[in-house]
């Protein structure tokens, strides 16, 4: 399906994409996840990843409010990818986190998809 040319619809489109793919990412992290042998070995340990996770979705939902407000103005295609698959990454990686799932990956992720939003906001020359 094509992008509406409307500044409005395409608008709409693109934050419902945007949110759209942020949940299907978190549901699949979570499907993943199998937080009990962490929790049960370590609790102190899960606690703290738990609160960084939480400090990382913190850092996703300003990303989010500001991908909102930008998807108003002109934009093209590949700044656009970009700002989704950033943004897409970071969701499902903080939900790995929270599940305590391949912490590893999950914070490369987490880092290579905020990483990727900077980067196309300053390759982005909105006038």
């Amino acid at each position: 399906m094509a992008i509406p040319r409307s500044p409005a619809l395409r608008r709409l489109w693109l934050g419902a994409l945007l949110l759209g793919g942020c949940a299907l990412a978190m549901m699949v992290a979570a499907a993943m996840g199998r937080p009990e042998p962490l929790l049960q070995a370590d609790p102190e340990l899960a606690r703290l990843l738990r609160g960084m996770a939480l400090i990382k979705v913190g850092l996703v939902v300003a990303a989010l409010a500001a991908l909102l407000w930008r998807f108003g103005r002109p934009l093209s295609n590949g700044l656009t990818g970009a700002y989704l698959a950033g943004a897409w990454a970071a969701a499902g990686a903080c939900m790995l986190i929270w599940q305590l799932e391949f912490l590893r990956t999950a914070v490369v992720t987490f880092h290579l998809g905020e990483l990727t939003l900077l980067l196309a906001a300053w390759r982005d020359h909105a006038s």
